[in-house]
């Protein structure tokens, strides 16, 4: 099975989650980020190819040669990855084929990296615990393996990720984040690997009322290169909210 490479003269049959009306839609594949599409030239509107899911606002279209593709709408507004790929003209390495380690895994942003892999990629979905079904997931996203587990503790599921990983992206906010990040890249990444991290400034607020946002970041940057972490590139959501992405320089130590 081959990702659908769309046409320019598509026909949308159904709307989900708005209308039934047929009207005409130009679907346009990304130009940097593969895997992701642009539907009648809203650059901000970012989706991906797709079965639709309960309360999914997509496009389904049918094209002159009767197949028909749904495209699903990935808000940026619900999905901080999402917002990072509508800012950026520059690839985070999430594209077709990529096998990637997802630490503190949402499920609404897994299923869209889910769908950019495509058949051919791999998605680990490392999260502390879900309210969801296990099997519910399996069923939904057939390339994604669900851990349930303490990402601090890779060895606890050290097994069940069977192939290099090319891509960690990371969302676990929190002072031992590089840490944490380190130590799953010592296990499971393949040399040469990248990295997508996303670092608030606010989670030392607690402990640290007077600390400023961007010296809680600059300290995380820092960290990063020190542990072998070499950011090539940013975007900043907020104040103090920004994303790094970029290369690990290190190699895998266990095994």
């Amino acid at each position: 099975m081959r990702l659908p490479v769309p046409r320019k003269d598509g026909i949308v049959t159904r709307r989900v989650g708005l209308n039934s009306g047929g009207s005409t839609v130009l679907v346009e594949p990304h130009r940097v980020h593969k895997g992701v599409f642009i539907c009648n030239g809203q650059s901000d509107q970012l989706h991906t190819v797709g079965k639709p899911e309960q309360n999914d606002l997509s496009h389904i279209v049918q094209y002159r040669d009767g197949s028909m593709v749904s495209y699903r709408l990935w808000s940026s507004s619900g999905s901080d990855l999402a917002a990072v790929l509508a800012k950026t003209g520059r690839t985070t390495h999430i594209k077709p084929r990529a096998c990637v380690l997802y630490l503190g895994a949402d499920y609404r942003t897994t299923s869209h990296v889910s769908d950019i892999v495509g058949p051919y990629g791999m998605v680990y979905a490392v999260a502390p615990s879900s309210s969801l079904d296990p099997s519910y997931l399996a069923r939904k996203c057939h390339n994604v393996e669900w851990i349930f587990e303490d990402p601090m503790k890779p060895e606890t599921y050290r097994e069940r990720i069977t192939v290099d990983v090319s891509v960690l992206l990371s969302e676990v906010h929190g002072p031992d984040q590089v840490k944490m990040m380190y130590m799953n890249a010592s296990y499971f990444m393949k040399a040469g690997g990248r990295f997508v991290v996303s670092v608030k400034g606010d989670f030392r607020e607690l402990d640290f009322p007077f600390t400023i946002a961007m010296d809680v970041i600059d300290d995380e940057y820092d960290e990063l290169v020190d542990k072998q972490f070499e950011p090539s590139w940013d975007v900043k959501l907020a104040e103090d909210h920004v994303y790094f992405v970029g290369a690990y320089l290190g190699i895998r130590t266990c095994f």
